[in-house]
């Protein structure tokens, strides 16, 4: 809508302003920007939401169980739950434990046997601690050398090698005869007195089995370099089920630790490798990253969406197209293509119904260009090109009869 502006002598021209119609004043602060971005925040927040509840349900599915290797808890392949129930149905009295503070809770009395899984996890002094607990026996499940070092015994400690079963003659009660399929470690005693050992093979002098008696107030020490009697995917190979219930049974009571890679005593075992600045270090440069990333991200702002135009020459889509032709050398499909668009075009130019026959077509072209028939429909018609020798020739001789029959 125009309007006039008036002026007064000596005043400036003066215009008055358009006034907005009505409710476009509020369109703005109501319309769908607003609710646009206040629906992108709810659905952030529910997907937040709802990874966390899955990350929660994962979680609990997976500690329902206990996976550690060698726990009475524990029935996959790798834990020890079918040996730990046996050995409760034939009544012997079970505790578990998992750290030396659940240790010295359990009081352990005469009478008693403490075994040992993974005590290679424990701490020096957790392991020190052991010969003070007031047991009768201590049973070792596949000790290392840094197990026997703490421990100040006086056995050699050697890595299995060889055939995977022991058996022979056997000076522990009990243990004759049978044989033992599966061991990791075996041990030699060194010093005066040869202590009651088990299972030898054939490559390794050392016994799978050997056990140390009493040295005064310290309980009898056991060590059993097999972890696979207690497996609950091995526990019935050979005679394992067998030596492992002989071995454990013997007292009414049994206190199991079951050492955990979790717990603060596996933190406080054996040394590790790396140099203790390594996990700091490395705890730090992810912060950082972190924290680079977060202020990359404020600082550039939100991701706008903005649509963009894209126009590409025709000539562009063309050459790239010919390109892509050349290089998987369909010469045969170009020639193809390039024919039916010199048909469709030159039926336009010569005015004829679309879809007439190919004669009426040719005879056509031919008056109007000047060429021969047969000329024109091995031209229109023809056998595909094999090369591109050909392929440009056609491409040439197209061209020239669309020049000769367009109209001027």
């Amino acid at each position: 809508m125009l309007r006039r502006c008036h002026r007064r002598p000596g005043q400036r021209r003066r215009c008055p302003r358009p006034r907005p119609p009505a409710g476009a004043g509020t369109a703005h602060a109501s319309g769908s920007p607003g609710r646009t971005v206040t629906r992108r925040r709810l659905l952030g927040w529910g997907a937040l939401t709802l990874a966390l509840l899955l990350v929660a349900v994962i979680t609990v599915a997976l500690t329902r169980t206990n996976g550690e290797p060698l726990d009475p808890d524990n029935p996959h392949s790798t834990g020890a739950q079918a040996l730990a129930r046996v050995l409760s149905h034939q009544g012997v009295h079970l505790q578990t434990v998992r750290d030396r503070d659940a240790l010295d809770a359990a009081a352990p009395t005469p009478g008693t046997t403490l075994v040992v899984t993974r005590p290679e996890l424990l701490s020096p002094s957790t392991l020190r601690n052991l010969s003070d607990q007031r047991v009768d026996r201590i049973v070792l499940i596949d000790p290392d050398r840094y197990v026997v070092d703490q421990l100040e015994l006086p056995v050699l400690v050697s890595t299995a090698s060889g055939s995977p079963t022991a058996s022979g003659s056997c000076a522990v009660t009990g243990l004759d005869g049978l044989q033992l399929s599966g061991f990791q470690h075996t041990y030699q005693p060194v010093g005066a007195g040869e202590p009651p050992g088990c299972f030898t093979s054939t490559e390794d002098p050392g016994q799978v089995l050997i056990d140390l008696p009493r040295h005064g107030s310290a309980p009898q020490v056991v060590l059993f370099g097999s972890a696979d009697v207690l497996r609950n995917d091995t526990v019935l190979h050979g005679d394992n089920a067998a030596i492992a219930l002989r071995v454990l049974g013997q007292d009414h009571t049994l206190i199991w630790f079951a050492a955990s890679s979790s717990s603060q005593e596996a933190a406080a075992g054996a040394p590790s490798v790396w140099p203790a600045w390594v996990r700091p270090s490395i705890i730090v440069i992810a912060l950082a990253v972190l924290l680079l990333a977060l202020w990359r991200g404020r600082r550039l702002g939100a991701l706008v969406p903005e649509p963009l135009p894209v126009i590409v020459p025709a000539n562009e889509i063309t050459r790239s197209r010919g390109q892509l032709y050349r290089r998987a050398k369909a010469t045969g499909r170009a020639g193809t293509i390039l024919r039916e668009a010199t048909r469709t075009r030159l039926t336009a130019y010569l005015q004829l119904p679309h879809g007439c026959p190919p004669q009426t077509l040719v005879q056509a072209a031919a008056r109007s260009s000047g060429r021969e028939p047969g000329e024109v429909d091995r031209l229109l018609f023809g056998p595909m090109p094999e090369d591109e020798v050909s392929m440009t020739s056609i491409a040439q001789d197209l061209s020239s009869i669309e020049r000769q029959v367009r109209p001027r």
